[in-house]
């Protein structure tokens, strides 16, 4: 059946179904169909399905829309610097073992982390920790306005350098302070030109 036929331009009267929806209802019946159309898409009393009242304020989805986008915008930001991050450590960690000096027994790394953040360089730390075995590591990176220090001792080099000392030491150099444990220290300066 040509459509033409089925849309006859005439305006429906207030609350009752066109001409033309009343005819396409007939052809799809004729095809076997069931037809119901909703009397309505919008909430009793509302006139636009896209505002909600509350009170005397009318807020429309798509302010709400907005504001979930942004959410989501900043949570794929996060996601995608924690990627970037784990990326690192990854791709690092591995290639940081052949930098390893071995000074008097004990293997020492001192490496600069572009990009890192603290938990990076943690993570970074663990995974050199266990694969060094007898190792004294300090790492270092720039996050955002920050430097961020990490510095760690294998359980058995405690004796003769403790991580929190070390830390200290470095942080110090750059105007920071230290968070301490005797094998594994996180330190922090403000400002990463020093």
């Amino acid at each position: 059946m040509a459509a033409a036929a089925c849309m006859p331009p005439v305006a429906p009267a207030k609350g009752c179904l066109t001409p033309g929806t009343k005819l396409w209802a007939r052809c799809w019946r004729a095809e076997g169909y069931h037809v119901v159309f909703p009397d309505s898409f919008t909430a009793r009393g509302e006139s636009s399905i896209c505002v909600q009242t509350i009170g005397k304020r009318s807020i429309t989805q798509q302010h709400e829309l907005a504001a979930r986008i942004g959410q989501v915008q900043e949570q794929v930001k996060l996601i995608e610097k924690e990627l970037s991050a784990a990326k690192l450590a990854f791709s690092q960690g591995d290639a940081l073992l052949d930098s390893a000096v071995e000074v008097k027994g004990i293997k020492v790394l001192a490496v600069k982390l572009d990009g890192a953040d603290a938990k990076t360089l943690r993570d970074t730390m663990d995974k050199l920790t266990d694969k060094l075995k007898t190792a004294v590591i300090v790492l270092a990176a720039v996050d955002g306005d920050k430097v961020q220090i990490a510095a760690g001792v294998t359980a058995d080099s405690i004796s003769k350098v403790k991580a929190g000392d070390l830390a200290n030491f470095v942080a110090l150099q750059v105007g920071g302070k230290c968070g301490c444990k005797p094998d594994m220290a996180m330190a922090g300066a403000p400002m990463p030109a020093s």
